[in-house]
């Protein structure tokens, strides 16, 4: 039997075959380095743009978004904390959700259950009230996550934090100062700001009430001129921030809250219902309404406060 070399397995032979063999390893292995070579370049080739070249960030999504210095956004950096309470149009109950079009953006903040996160519709916001049993398999839409959204969107050195507290089904006098919820409200208010070393106020209230009480009567308006000079007593409010609301669906009552648009207090003001859609009680806001809805506060704060 023929003595085999220890390395290669070759049979022994004189030193003139064995660097022949040895060539002839040293070339099978050079050819199988470029055929590997040129897979690996058609693999890159395929994934890139078909030259090779590296696109990797063509797809990504649009609405990312950092902060003024480039990076990407914390809590830290939030600019503009909002307030946002109202009833169940407030809340956002029972509508639709489009993973499409409701993406995060990484300057639009909500104070959640866990804490500041950036906004998703997933988390939930209200402690007492959030729009279904799991909203992380099945979440409904809310204006004050695109209100946040755009606002992020269209001023890229702002990041803003949304509270919302609700209470769907509520007349105006359940916010009464001094009042359990109103006491809710504030704490809520205070441990979301405490857990933001740059921030000791709010910027703005958002309001959407009136569907419980519904009537065009001067009651009303003198319950939402109270409640916004009991905000303003808060020393995480004060005197010189937006106070928003908006209308609620074709109710007399929307006259009172357009009434905000031309008075003589400056940081006060309301935003249409027009157009917005519904769902089938006509009554609460569609995900569509509610996408516009939020719009509409944004497009309105942006004016009251540049």
């Amino acid at each position: 039997m023929p003595r085999l070399n220890n390395f290669y397995g070759f049979p022994a032979c004189g030193r003139a075959s064995l660097n022949s063999i040895l060539a002839l390893s040293k070339l099978r292995m050079l050819l199988n380095s470029c055929v590997f070579g040129a897979a690996v370049f058609s693999l890159a080739a395929c994934q890139g743009g078909g030259d090779g070249t590296d696109n990797s960030g063509m797809n990504s999504s649009p609405d990312t978004t950092t902060n003024s210095s480039g990076n990407p956004a914390t809590m830290a950096d939030i600019t503009d904390v909002v307030l946002v309470t109202g009833q169940s149009n407030a809340l956002g109950a029972d509508t639709g959700y489009d993973a499409a079009i409701d993406t995060p953006v990484d300057r639009a903040y909500a104070y959640t259950s866990e804490g500041w996160q950036i906004a998703d519709l997933n988390q939930i916001w209200d402690l007492n009230w959030h729009p279904r049993n799991d909203p992380a398999t099945d979440p409904s839409n809310n204006f004050a996550f695109h209100f946040a959204r755009k606002v992020a969107l269209r001023r890229p050195e702002k990041v803003v934090g949304f509270i919302l507290v609700t209470a769907p089904g509520e007349a105006i006098d359940h916010w009464d100062g001094g009042g359990e919820f109103f006491l809710k409200i504030t704490d809520r208010v205070s441990a979301a700001l405490n857990e933001l070393p740059s921030k000791s106020s709010i910027d703005g209230i958002l309001w959407h009430q009136g569907e419980s009480d519904w009537a065009d009567n001067d009651y009303y308006s003198n319950k939402l001129s109270t409640l916004i000079s009991n905000f303003r007593s808060e020393s995480w409010y004060g005197f010189n921030k937006p106070f928003i609301c908006g209308e609620t669906v074709e109710a007399p009552v929307n006259r009172r809250l357009m009434a905000l648009n031309s008075d003589n207090d400056r940081w006060t003001g309301c935003v249409e219902s027009d157009g917005l859609s519904t769902i089938l009680d006509n009554l609460h806001f569609s995900a569509e309404g509610l996408r516009t809805l939020g719009t509409r506060y944004a497009t309105k704060y942006l004016q009251m406060t540049e």
